[in-house]
């Protein structure tokens, strides 16, 4: 990879290669519950294990417009990470459904990931 246009800081690099591999395994378990003839309720919880298999700290070498070559080299990648989710849909008269979702990322100090999520349809 060449970069031109900037005279002295052309940066220029013999380009960079890294492979990766994930495996998942977990479960997803829901119930659904009628609450009444009009509203159905189906809370659900999850729970994966993430391992990545091949990828591996790598190398980017290069230099600013003949310089004398640098490197920057990735960090080791994130091996096993466990995932978890808890949350519920609801859905009214067989028609308007919402969700809503919490999930998050667990047994890796290096890794932090909470996520919401909420969603909302109707069936026509």
């Amino acid at each position: 990879m060449n970069e031109t246009g900037a005279q002295s800081l052309d940066f220029n690099s013999s380009g960079w290669n890294t492979s990766s591999l994930l495996y998942s395994l977990g479960a997803h378990v829901a119930y659904s519950w009628q609450a009444n003839k009009d509203v159905l309720v189906v809370p659900q919880i999850s729970l994966s294990w993430q391992h990545e298999f091949l990828q591996s700290p790598y190398s980017i070498n290069g230099n600013l417009g003949g310089s004398p070559t640098f490197s920057n080299t990735s960090a080791t990648p994130i091996r096993d990470t466990l995932y978890t989710g808890v949350g519920f849909t609801v859905e009214l008269y067989k028609k308007w459904n919402t969700s809503l979702f919490y999930n998050a990322s667990a047994g890796n100090s290096d890794l932090t990931s909470q996520n919401i999520f909420w969603s909302a349809g109707v069936k026509f």
